[in-house]
């Protein structure tokens, strides 16, 4: 979360926007040069400034030190620019609009809560006001149409310098949350997408091999090549889990454009492989792919992973039983069933519950990714089934191939 130093800092972009610094550094000094030159002006009907000189050197630089420094301290620079320019109008130097104060509201107000700013407006007329009505009526002094006049001007000004710092700040305020929000739904998703990707990846070869491993405990005494085999078959899927692990491991840790050797990701040609481990698993698999020939990579992801993790389901589930598998394309989208005759006279496993767990949740998540629909539940004549439709192209499209939006 953005603390309030840092939303200060960014507000006033101090001290990433160098140009901005020294802008304000360049206009400090040339109303320090002004106010000066104020000092010493004679003529025009208007005494000059009659004290010592180091007070008006001290009001100059404090005007134009509280312009160049308002973007690292708004509300100091605020009260030194008031107590100067008052300074310099009771002392009659002043000779120009507030220039300086108008500016350090405007910071002022960008910076601050409204409550503050507000604070600092109000204080500020007031002063100005306390500051000009004393030269009304002096020798050489401002009439009474003048000071109304000017503080008529000045109150305008700061009014407006406020509300133009305010409503920067509003937007600003907008923008960051907007950023924020933006920052966390992309952390999110992207925790979502790994947890999926891992899910998908353990759960399916978890699954096997866990069956596979009670059969070979089971009959390593009596069926020693039938033992051999499970192991074998362990083994096999062992090592090809720990393949894709590495590869999205390997993608996790990629920085900029660096290139790494993987392995592909799986896509509708190893589902057939997908078939097998289920079949060695005890469950018998009808597969039926067709149409899919042009179907992007990341529907063609998604699809692999629906059809493993519903496989999973059957091996975890409903082993041993059958289940028939159909992939099919058409008319811009593709067809995605996977259906079993588990048992029906077992107690209902956990995944019949009408709360669904993490391999039905991010199912579900992959299908909507695409505006798709998917459906699972269990079937009338016992069993489960999965169902889901995911668009990927426009039935009129001149290529197929393109993304559903």
């Amino acid at each position: 979360m953005v603390t309030d130093a840092d939303l200060r800092k960014r507000l006033t972009r101090w001290p990433t926007a160098w140009h901005l610094i020294v802008l304000d550094a360049i206009v400090g000094i040339v109303m320090t040069g002004v106010y000066i030159g104020f000092a010493g002006e004679t003529g025009d009907g208007t005494p000059a400034y009659r004290g010592p000189t180091w007070a008006a050197l001290a009001i100059a630089l404090g005007i134009g030190a509280s312009v160049a420094l308002r973007r690292w301290k708004p509300i100091p620079a605020m009260f030194l620019v008031v107590v100067c320019t008052s300074l310099a109008t009771t002392a009659g130097i002043t000779r120009e609009p507030f220039t300086g104060t108008i500016l350090v509201m405007y910071m002022v107000a960008l910076s601050e809560n409204r409550l503050r700013s507000l604070l600092a407006l109000m204080g500020t007329v007031a002063l100005a006001t306390l500051a000009l009505f004393t030269t009304w009526g002096k020798e050489g002094g401002n009439t009474g149409a003048d000071v109304f006049g000017i503080l008529s001007f000045l109150a305008v000004a700061l009014i407006a310098a406020w509300v133009i710092g305010h409503v920067t700040r509003r937007l600003r305020l907008a923008e960051f949350r907007a950023n924020e929000e933006r920052t966390e739904k992309a952390i999110v998703d992207e925790r979502l997408r790994i947890a999926r990707e891992m899910h998908d990846v353990v759960a399916h070869s978890l699954s096997v091999i866990a069956v596979k491993a009670g059969i070979a405990n089971h009959v390593a005494e009596e069926h020693p090549e039938a033992a051999r085999d499970a192991l074998q078959v362990i083994e096999t899927i062992s090592r090809g889990s720990l393949t894709e692990m590495r590869r999205m491991l390997g993608v996790l840790r990629a920085e900029g454009d660096e290139e790494i050797a993987l392995a592909p990701a799986p896509g509708l040609a190893d589902i057939p492989a997908l078939a097998e481990r289920a079949r060695q698993a005890g469950v018998g698999v009808d597969l039926d792919v067709s149409g899919v020939d042009d179907l992007p990579d990341g529907v063609a992801l998604a699809v692999y992973r629906i059809v493993q993790e519903a496989l999973t389901n059957v091996v975890k589930h409903a082993a041993p039983a059958d289940s028939h598998v159909l992939v099919a394309g058409a008319y811009g989208e593709v067809r995605v069933e996977v259906v079993d005759d588990g048992p029906g006279h077992r107690q209902l496993p956990e995944r019949f519950s009408d709360e669904p767990g993490h391999g039905l949740a991010g199912m579900r998540e992959r299908v909507m990714m695409y505006d798709g629909v998917f459906e699972a539940g269990r079937r009338p004549g016992g069993g489960f089934a999965v169902r889901a439709r995911i668009p990927y192209a426009a039935v009129d499209a001149p290529e197929r191939g393109e993304d559903v939006k």
